[in-house]
């Protein structure tokens, strides 16, 4: 693993790793260094053997959609997001079952709980966001 991909959360920005982590197209989550737990989101110190000091490894690009919504009006706009949108919530089940939000790739698309879903990452102008589809 590239030394620029260990991480102390005490830092102040523990998703500055995520966001380049999706620039990079690769979608990494924390794992704790000594005992290899997965976590998300990062936190200071492991909850399973009290370390500080997380690894961002790749989760690969297959998850299970553990819950779903439409969004039709949003309570915070974002720019290059507009509604009608799905936000899905997707399990990881080789990462010990992190979870993630993720935008489906379509806004007409009707996920199902328990569905096998493709991650990927789209780029933007400003930033880049992880999305799912079938």
């Amino acid at each position: 693993m590239p030394e620029e991909f260990l991480s102390d959360v005490l830092d102040g920005d523990g998703y500055r790793f995520w966001h380049l982590s999706l620039d990079q197209g690769v979608v990494r989550i924390t794992r704790c260094q000594d005992c290899r737990r997965w976590q998300w989101y990062p936190l200071v110190a492991c909850p399973a053997c009290g370390c500080q000091t997380w690894q961002w490894d790749d989760v690969g690009t297959s998850g299970v959609v553990h819950s779903w919504t439409r969004v039709i009006r949003p309570t915070v706009r974002r720019p290059g997001l507009e509604p009608p949108y799905v936000l899905g919530v997707i399990e990881l089940p080789q990462a010990d079952g992190a979870r993630l939000v993720a935008l489906a790739v379509s806004p007409d698309e009707d996920p199902r709980i328990g569905d096998t879903v493709q991650l990927r990452v789209r780029r933007g102008e400003s930033e880049s966001i992880l999305v799912f589809q079938h």
